[in-house]
């Protein structure tokens, strides 16, 4: 994982050493992405290493087609189209690609000026064609959750404070988590708050095109590139995520460190200052990135640290709640059982107390927490299944049976109810009915045994 970041940091390196002829500054952008903590989630998180893959490609995209550009041959843009490939079959994010190469035209490429507009447009379409079925598997896979779920002005509201918070992480990394969760409404002064720092920046890049185009290259690359991932496009159970920043703060990052040259220009105290600002927040990314890394030790540490950053956030405290119960301790994933069910009265939640309750010897609660999730989710047999061992505990062995039954008929594939069943009516001394359950439950081990390697 640290290994494919360095390469990555690597290629930002070339990227704007190439762009920009000042390695110096191309080898503060480099360290940039390489020291910042926003970067630990996607390398640490082994489901996201698709970021540092697509990191990567994407990246190796935007210098191949510098090396167009500069060659203009059917070899060159055969690879800027092939990585450009590699990058949108890591993660659809890449689809932001043409939007980039085409802001690289503007500033610092210039093409603008020098080539017929058609010409520039023309030589994107191969990408953006490569883009669409990326971009329509995306959307039908968000039929499974719908937008309409979600009121538009909500999802307007989350991307305007998503866009506020991703640069802010940027700029001063603080209470970083795995999950940052959907309130149920904005606050109205984080919502004027975000307004006034979007608005800012877009009125700043507007009115700087000119004199200062990084800005506004820098500011579209970074919202340009978080438009998949704000809350328009799609809506998940969290309202941003450290792993969307991987590419974008690339643009905010330029944004801010390319018009620094121009005021360490002005003289030695000016340059002089402007480094140690510079190292200093470097360093501070460092520092921060081993603070970070250290949270991804276990899951205990990893939502034990989302608990403590963040608040209201159900998903880490049924997590947290999980890790603790591996352990055994089962008083302690008992109050964030409780503060999950409290924060969303779901089935799921309202099972995993009840069993925590069963393990305390709590039966009698735990035979109330059951009934409410079979009573949220009727159709589940996992739930009844449950629910027929708190009552098994409790010594209703006849309800507690056909709670089982109930689950078996609901789940006829679920081998852990068939086991379960077994046992209870063996102890209920219903040893024929016991016998059937039993094998029914060992039939597919005793098929995969016998099955020749």
């Amino acid at each position: 994982g640290a290994s494919a970041r360095a390469r990555s940091a690597a290629l930002v390196f070339l990227l704007w050493s190439r762009l920009l002829r000042l390695p110096g500054l191309a080898v503060f952008l480099a360290l940039a992405f390489a020291l910042h903590p926003l970067r630990v989630e996607s390398v640490a998180w082994v489901a996201e290493r698709r970021d540092v893959l697509c990191g990567a490609m994407f990246l190796g995209a935007l210098v191949a087609y510098c090396r167009y550009v500069e060659v203009r041959t059917t070899r060159s843009y055969a690879l800027v189209l092939t990585l450009s490939a590699c990058a949108l079959m890591s993660k659809a994010m890449a689809i932001t690609l043409p939007c980039v190469l085409v802001l690289l035209d503007a500033w610092p490429l210039q093409r603008f000026s020098r080539e017929p507009v058609r010409r520039l447009v023309v030589e994107k379409l191969p990408i953006v064609l490569l883009t669409l079925p990326i971009l329509i598997v995306t959307l039908l896979a968000q039929e499974k959750h719908p937008l309409e779920e979600v009121p538009l002005g909500y999802r307007i509201e989350t991307s305007i404070v998503a866009v506020m918070r991703y640069l802010e992480l940027t700029v001063v990394p603080h209470d970083l988590a795995v999950l940052y969760p959907m309130p149920k409404s904005w606050p109205a002064i984080t919502l004027v708050m975000a307004t006034v720092v979007v608005v800012a920046g877009v009125c700043a890049a507007w009115f700087t095109r000119r004199s200062f185009p990084a800005v506004a290259v820098g500011l579209g690359w970074f919202i340009g590139m978080l438009v998949p991932v704000i809350g328009l496009v799609s809506v998940g159970r969290q309202a941003y995520a450290d792993r969307y920043t991987y590419l974008p703060s690339i643009g905010l990052v330029i944004a801010v460190a390319f018009p620094a040259t121009r005021f360490m220009a002005r003289g030695r105290l000016h340059r002089n200052a402007t480094l140690i600002v510079a190292w200093m927040w470097l360093g501070c990314c460092a520092w921060s990135t081993q603070e970070q890394i250290g949270t991804w030790t276990s899951n205990e540490a990893l939502f034990g640290n989302a608990l403590r950053v963040t608040t209201d956030n159900e998903l880490a405290h049924v997590q947290y709640a999980k890790a603790r119960y591996a352990l055994g301790d089962f008083a302690g994933a008992l109050p964030h059982l409780e503060k999950a069910v409290s924060l969303s009265a779901s089935a799921f939640n309202y099972n995993r107390l009840s069993l925590c309750l069963l393990r305390l010897g709590r039966v009698d609660d735990a035979v109330e927490r059951a009934i409410d999730a079979v009573s949220v989710e009727p159709q589940s047999g996992e739930f009844h299944a449950d629910l027929g061992l708190a009552l098994l505990e409790r010594g209703d062995i006849d309800v507690g049976l056909r709670e089982l039954a109930i689950g078996a008929q609901l789940a006829p594939t679920d081998l852990r109810i068939a086991a379960l069943r077994a046992d209870a009516l063996k102890k209920a001394g219903r040893d024929d009915e016991a016998a059937a359950e039993r094998a029914r439950a060992d039939a597919p081990r005793a098929t995969s045994a016998a099955t020749p390697p």
